[in-house]
């Protein structure tokens, strides 16, 4: 997992694990699975974090993208991305726990040699997405995403030109505001964008929406943190019970439900309303 010198597809693509101090006790769980599930990752890893280190290093380059435990998520987004050299990242959330064998390497070279043929595509999601047009693209196993839908830009697995990540992200929000709000603003860029079609097999596999709830962990981290041999003092968030209804209900859709006009006080009193209303995410701010 150690970083490569020169001129092949390795050298091209990076990962970075999108973290903070508070949640430094799943580290060593994530990275546990990805060592085990793909063992023959060749890219460089990077976690982003504010001060802390992750101490069983093994090839991991922390970013300290701040000095402030409770910095603005898109901003040390920013400022991470900017420290790592490679034309394309595949972010992950700290606490997608992958709980099978990764076998996707030939697709993320064949995404690699696309995206470096064609300037204008600005990210290949490794994921489904329910709002991808299903019908077959020239990118075999992939269907372009349409100009205005929901959740557009997510958080979820996907292999990024870094270029474009970096126009994606302001400084002003939280994961969850990212992927409400800055999903209306990619409806006005012109960058193509792709995810796996509905009868492709997932090409990385971890408990939906990851292993910690609202700052509570899931009880499926306990089966894995057997299963990677990791000591983990649950005590200290405690668990959500996994039959939650706030955990069962639908997203929010975001196309047509603001009204129109950034300026004006209607809209900003509907974005706090959602924000702080029923609508709002189930996991912690990071």
């Amino acid at each position: 997992m150690n970083q490569l010198s020169a001129s092949n597809k390795d050298n091209k693509c990076a990962i970075i694990v999108n973290s903070c101090d508070a949640f430094s006790d799943v580290w060593e769980l994530f990275f546990k699975a990805l060592r085990c599930q793909w063992p023959d990752c060749k890219f460089p890893i990077y976690l982003n974090t504010e001060t802390k280190q992750y101490h069983k290093n093994q090839g991991i380059i922390t970013i300290n993208s701040s000095s402030k435990k409770k910095d603005c998520w898109g901003r040390r987004y920013k400022e991470a991305i900017k420290r790592i050299e490679t034309p394309y990242i595949i972010p992950f959330l700290d606490d997608f726990v992958l709980s099978r064998r990764f076998d996707g390497q030939k697709t993320i070279e064949d995404v690699i040699t696309w995206m470096d043929k064609n300037p204008d595509i600005g990210v290949f999601y490794l994921h489904k997405h329910p709002n991808v047009i299903q019908s077959k693209t020239e990118y075999n196993g992939f269907g372009i995403m349409p100009q205005k839908c929901d959740y557009k830009l997510t958080t979820a697995v996907g292999l990024w030109r870094k270029t474009f990540l970096d126009k994606c992200i302001k400084g002003i929000e939280n994961p969850w505001e990212w992927e409400l709000y800055a999903t209306k603003r990619s409806w006005r860029y012109h960058e193509k964008m792709y995810a796996l079609l509905e009868n492709e097999n997932e090409l990385f596999e971890f408990p939906f929406g990851g292993v910690i709830w609202r700052g509570l962990w899931h009880p499926v981290a306990i089966e894995l943190a057997k299963e990677y041999a990791v000591k983990i003092d649950f005590s200290r968030r405690g668990f959500m019970n996994a039959d939650d209804p706030y955990r069962l209900k639908q997203a929010y859709s975001i196309h047509g439900h603001f009204p129109k006009g950034l300026l004006t006080t209607e809209f900003w009193s509907q974005v706090i309303k959602k924000i702080n209303g029923e609508y709002r995410r189930v996991r912690c701010e990071k």
